[in-house]
């Protein structure tokens, strides 16, 4: 068989993979945090996200904006706007 099967780490490997999940984990925190704060800000003028009515192109439509805009917290959002829509 080629090539090694297994890798063995050594205490500063470990370190540094911790490090790197610990300041993702951090990230998505502090990201997912970004996203509730503006969303708690929209939904005071304008609500409906899980309005069935609201049709999955609009979301794209608004989603594909937003990027051109470089808004990537409203991007986030209208992406789980799109996934939850989806799901339905």
């Amino acid at each position: 068989m080629a090539g090694k099967l297994w890798r063995t780490f050594d205490q500063e490997d470990i370190d540094s993979i911790l490090d790197k999940i610990i300041k993702l984990s951090k990230n998505c925190e502090d990201f997912s945090n970004e996203m509730k704060k503006k969303l708690a800000e929209k939904s005071r003028e304008k609500g409906g996200w899980d309005d069935p009515d609201w049709d999955i192109e609009d979301i794209k439509n608004q989603l594909i904006k937003h990027v051109e805009k470089g808004d990537f917290v409203d991007v986030a959002n209208f992406a789980m706007f799109a996934w939850y829509k989806s799901r339905a």
